[in-house]
């Protein structure tokens, strides 16, 4: 009879024991998620501001031309160079934002979704069965009564 009180208290640390194992991974999981995700929005800030910096390095350059800064030579050069990192770096946007296909084929799933949820409504012609009004809290209309 000793022994039940004992058996008890292990199954309850037992229990005690997995919920905080349960509730560490859980929180060490959200943590990793945390930091995947702002360790890419760090990289996307970085990306936009590498690109945006080329393409005011363009704008510059050609001011440049025009001021009589630099030959027109060392212009076309250092613009050409300019527009390629300009367009690698879209380009690394672009993957690390998810392809035009991602977001169309997000966008379908999203949209039939939309679909199936309002078909699958109750119609408002429709009557409802006495048990759904008492659910719903309404009230059924009197025997007899025309609706």
């Amino acid at each position: 009879m000793e022994t039940l009180p004992l058996i008890f208290l292990a199954v309850a640390a037992w229990v005690v024991a997995m919920a905080a194992f349960g509730l560490a991974r859980s929180l060490r999981v959200g943590a990793e998620r945390v930091l995947d995700d702002s360790e890419r929005s760090n990289r996307l800030g970085e990306l936009v501001e590498r690109r945006q910096m080329a393409l005011w390095l363009i704008a510059s350059t050609k001011f440049d031309l025009e001021t009589g800064r630099i030959e027109a030579a060392d212009h076309d050069a250092t613009v050409k160079r300019l527009e390629r990192q300009a367009v690698q770096l879209s380009k690394q946007l672009a993957e690390l934002q998810g392809e035009d296909v991602d977001r169309a084929a997000a966008q379908a799933a999203i949209e039939a979704r939309i679909a199936a949820t309002s078909s699958a409504a109750p119609d408002a012609n429709v009557r409802w069965s006495a048990l759904a009004h008492a659910r719903h809290g309404g009230a059924l209309p009197e025997p007899g009564a025309s609706s």
